[in-house]
């Protein structure tokens, strides 16, 4: 599980490296904090923490790359750490990235789909995507509509309630341009989009139901694990674990080591 979260230092005005909120103005907000977290694939539950990330208003602060780049967005930075991973991790089970929305991007698909890593990402609503099967283009809100509710997974609690989750999938193929930010020699950036070969890809319709048949909660996901003994319903219950790198970073910031609160001014 990957995902990024925001430490906050604003209070703390003798850190001198804090992202500016505002640039303008000189308001500091805190540090971007990027974490993978290892979790079972069987369980959900945390295995171990194998990269963090610290970016400052400086530089990077990294466990695995001394080197990051300052101007590396996250996705681009997600690339170079799946690929740290896969040939430092010595596991021998395949690697699935799961990221949240954010991780919408061609490509990112593609850099990894490239570097046969496995992926499981939540993506938006109004993305387009191929469908095949009546030969269209068509956003991914749409697409879900198209879909029934499926088979039920399991039963959770979701924001206090109890609800069942449903899935659904279908296939599909990501065909739309990359699209890329380049800065210059001279640093003027702009965008550039690439076209690239089609992703075939599974298209995955996550739905939390109440006990009054209500849609609380919808999920749109894609992944390139077109092995079928991999079932909706596995990739589905992945995804539904993903939440435990949420309670990771509560655990980081706020209930137990508190680091939001730490007033360490330099190494010892």
């Amino acid at each position: 599980m990957t995902d990024w979260s925001h430490a906050d230092y604003k209070h703390h005005t003798s850190k001198k490296e804090l992202i500016s909120e505002n640039r303008k103005t000189g308001v500091k907000k805190g540090l971007d904090l990027q974490t993978t977290l290892a979790v079972s694939d069987t369980t959900g539950e945390p295995i171990a923490p194998i990269a963090h990330n610290l970016k400052s208003d400086t530089k990077f602060y990294s466990t695995y790359n001394n080197n990051i780049k300052l101007g590396t967005t996250h996705l681009e930075e997600l690339v170079q750490r799946a690929k740290w991973i896969s040939n430092n991790l010595q596991t021998s089970k395949k690697i699935v990235h799961i990221v949240d929305r954010e991780s919408d991007s061609v490509a990112f698909m593609r850099d990894l789909h490239e570097l046969n890593e496995l992926f499981l990402l939540r993506v938006k609503n109004n993305s387009k995507v191929y469908y095949p099967k009546e030969e269209i283009d068509i956003k991914q809100s749409d697409l879900a509509n198209k879909l029934p509710l499926g088979k039920e997974v399991k039963s959770i609690k979701y924001k206090n309630k109890k609800v069942k989750i449903y899935v659904n999938e279908c296939a599909i193929e990501v065909r739309r341009d990359a699209t890329k930010f380049i800065v210059s020699s001279d640093g003027k950036g702009k965008l550039q989009k690439t076209q690239g070969e089609p992703i075939k890809e599974r298209f995955i319709v996550e739905r939390l139901v109440d006990e009054n048949n209500n849609v609380v909660a919808q999920w749109l996901l894609v992944t390139n694990i077109l092995d079928t003994s991999v079932t909706k319903e596995i990739l589905a219950t992945w995804y539904y674990y993903r939440w435990k790198i949420e309670s990771y970073f509560k655990l980081l910031k706020s209930s137990g080591f508190n680091m939001e609160e730490w007033q360490q001014k330099e190494n010892l």
